[in-house]
């Protein structure tokens, strides 16, 4: 297999957190969010844990789409974990709207909410196909 468009507007995206959030921290909080105070090292050190999950994430999911060896029910069914978790993000940024910056917040929601979108669309579409 290979990656999608879908795959590899997800890859940079994961590629894009994860390094803010290990490399970068201060400036991924005081970029995204209204709160401009100095971020505790609490707060950084959360970034930062957050940023290797991330890069996890990133290995596995990536391993998985470019296995041969999966089929595509099985793809399908790591479309639809993506489309939940995405959402999932999407739906927690929407809950903390007040914390972002305005454009911040748009960018971050639009992604969040259309990689959900995407990926279960695109779930849909590999569950019709027969391996």
């Amino acid at each position: 297999m290979s990656l999608s468009n879908i795959d590899k507007l997800e890859k940079f995206s994961q590629v894009f957190y994860c390094g803010s959030l290990l490399l970068a921290p201060a400036w991924w909080l005081s970029d995204n969010f209204v709160d401009q105070s100095v971020a505790s090292a609490r707060e950084l050190h959360v970034c930062n844990v957050v940023g290797v999950l991330v890069g996890c994430i990133l290995a596995i999911t990536g391993w998985a789409r470019m296995s041969a060896k999966i089929g595509s029910k099985d793809m399908a069914n790591l479309d639809y974990l993506g489309a939940g978790a995405w959402g999932a993000c999407g739906l927690l940024t929407l809950r903390g709207v007040s914390l972002y910056k305005a454009d911040k917040f748009f960018v971050n929601v639009g992604l969040q909410l259309g990689l959900a979108g995407a990926y279960y669309y695109q779930g849909k579409k590999r569950a019709e196909k027969k391996d």
